[in-house]
């Protein structure tokens, strides 16, 4: 959140305030498949260039594909590993669209993405172990930022889940009550 977002922030009233975080972790989680596909595509049509973060489940599952099916001594990627790639790619996906209508699977993004995020520790830490790599700061960087955005949108649903309609109604009515008072 930027300094006029936090100001925003602090001007709603709490149901909103939960609201937008949970919108902003939705969104970060769209940003986690929306790399992560277009890593893929990337690694199947042998770009030069990548972004910096991709899920790891999904690429190393390109990798495996592409190490089985190097039989002929080129780099190819087998179906079975692109379609592998997709398919736990497209989780992000699923748990996107289901946490629109049903905000509890926020939960099962932040558990999905801790897994994933734990499987790729071996390989962050053979980055580090040549030395600091700048690209190895950034993937961790981003890996920390979308974690704090699911853990915030885990706790926004909480609280959405125990607010109780009437709080809303309650304290919209103690607004124009204390409106009243001071007119």
């Amino acid at each position: 959140m930027g300094v006029n977002e936090m100001m925003e922030a602090n001007d709603l009233e709490p149901r909103e305030q939960a609201e937008r975080r949970f919108d902003s972790s939705r969104n970060a989680l769209l940003a986690v498949l929306a790399l992560t596909c277009a890593n893929i595509v990337l690694a199947i049509t042998n770009a030069d260039f990548f972004f910096l973060f991709s899920a790891y489940i999904p690429m190393d599952l390109l990798y495996i594909g592409a190490e089985y099916s190097n039989a002929s001594g080129t780099f190819a990627f087998s179906a079975l590993g692109i379609i592998a790639a997709f398919a736990t790619a497209s989780i992000y996906g699923i748990v996107w669209l289901a946490s629109k209508k049903y905000r509890v699977w926020i939960i099962a993004a932040l558990v999905y993405f801790v897994i994933d995020t734990l499987l790729s520790i071996p390989w962050l830490m053979d980055y580090f172990s040549e030395g600091v790599d700048f690209s190895a700061l950034i993937e961790v960087a981003f890996i920390a930022w979308i974690m704090y955005y699911l853990i915030t949108g885990t706790m926004a649903w909480y609280k959405l889940r125990t607010m109780s309609p009437s709080d809303e109604f309650e304290q919209g009515e103690q607004t124009i009550g204390d409106a009243e008072e001071k007119a």
